[in-house]
């Protein structure tokens, strides 16, 4: 087969340092052994494809187009803000991606070659894709369900004015995913559940299935327990995305004080890119707090930590830092939410607990106990093994894919 591909402002794929560029990357490798694959995406002017990035052979081409973001929290951010609330019904994270070069782009890609398939990776540049892919089957591989995303988040916001806009935003998404969606020849998800929602929610017809996530389990290799540090608790993920900002805000107010209480040298190690402000403030007032930013190596750090927490309370999609974590051996206490779609069993594979008296106590009794802390890490990391390949991943979707290379229907 031979696959457009097609990404959005997160085009470069180096470093590979959140779920969604990992996902992206691992799946463009393994299809890429067997397919050609041609990439089209985004990028900011003072982003550079580096030699990885170029040399990477994650796609037999690869073609960046330039593209400009306000940046978070600066006055031409917040006037993007203002004006999509006042000028569009489109959500603010899929109306920013609308680039006219983007689509004539495609227009010509389309044209000039011979494609199976299309695919609109993530839902962001749909609206690039759509009208200029008529003469090629399409599908948009959801790595999230975005309009879950917006629902979870407005349902936990305290201010007022936050929780109107995120449910307005909530209202838009939905809207425009439910359009989106049903424009293309096929819907693959990373989960059955999400699969489902795509369903029942959004009466959807066009629902292909949904393909697991993975891991590298030879690069994710697990370390006895005795070489952990038994009071530091890891959390690993993009520290700007909003999810992960409000889980740490809600382990840290309602949680550890919880443990602390006797455990007084507990130790919390943020472990991912891009903290946002309000982490740093946390960073600075709690010596208890360690926040590392960018890492090199993730494995690292995690693997000097006795357990990981994953408190969402809102979020969707890819879930790869736990997925992760089980391949390293590293026991895991969760939310339902911060699990959901992995089809893990409570007890088995991880603890699972939401109210936050809940979420301490399963968090102190992992802390506490040696071998059910071992008990869960060889449990889960056969799991992982049995389950998570990438190759398996990545041929799932092109057989998924391959439904819609029969005539246009």
């Amino acid at each position: 087969m031979r696959l457009l591909w097609i990404k959005s402002g997160t085009g470069l794929l180096h470093p590979l340092d959140t779920g969604g560029k990992k996902r992206t990357h691992a799946m463009l490798v393994e299809i890429s052994r067997n397919h050609q694959v041609d990439y089209l995406a985004l990028r900011k002017p003072d982003e550079t494809p580096s030699e990885l990035e170029l040399s990477d052979p994650y796609a037999a081409s690869k073609e960046w187009i330039e593209w400009r973001e306000a940046e978070r929290g600066s006055l031409p951010f917040y006037g993007e803000i203002l004006g999509n609330q006042l000028c569009s019904s489109k959500p603010y994270s899929i109306a920013k991606y609308i680039h006219r070069p983007m689509r004539q782009r495609i227009r010509t890609l389309v044209q000039e070659h011979h494609y199976d398939v299309a695919v609109c990776d993530y839902l962001y540049p749909a609206l690039n894709v759509l009208d200029q892919t008529s003469q090629v089957p399409t599908v948009v591989f959801q790595h999230n369900t975005e309009a879950q995303i917006w629902k979870r988040l407005a349902a936990n916001q305290r201010n007022p004015l936050a929780r109107l806009y995120f449910q307005g935003q909530y209202q838009r998404m939905r809207r425009w995913e439910q359009q989106l969606c049903s424009s293309f020849n096929g819907v693959i998800t990373v989960s059955p559940e999400d699969s489902a929602l795509a369903q029942q929610d959004y009466g959807l017809k066009n629902v292909l299935g949904d393909v697991p996530g993975g891991v590298d389990f030879s690069y994710f290799q697990p370390v006895p327990d005795s070489a952990r540090a038994p009071l530091r608790i890891a959390f690993l993920g993009s520290m700007d995305w909003i999810p992960n900002v409000e889980g740490i805000h809600f382990f840290h107010e309602e949680i550890f004080p919880l443990l602390r209480a006797s455990r007084p040298d507990l130790k919390l190690v943020i472990i991912g890119r891009k903290p946002a402000e309000s982490l740093r403030r946390l960073a600075t007032n709690d010596p208890a707090i360690e926040l590392t930013g960018t890492v090199e190596d993730v494995r690292e750090w995690v693997n000097r930590c006795s357990i990981m927490v994953v408190p969402l309370l809102s979020g969707s999609g890819t879930r790869l830092k736990i997925l992760e974590a089980m391949a390293m051996g590293i026991p895991i206490v969760s939310t339902r939410i911060g699990a959901e779609g992995l089809g893990l069993e409570s007890g088995r594979h991880l603890l699972l607990a939401d109210r936050a008296e809940d979420f301490a106590r399963e968090t102190g009794r992992l802390l506490d106990d040696a071998e059910l802390r071992r008990q869960l890490s060889a449990t889960a990391r056969t799991h992982v093994v049995q389950n998570h390949g990438w190759d398996r991943a990545a041929q799932t979707f092109i057989e998924l894919c391959q439904q819609v290379t029969s005539p246009l229907v």
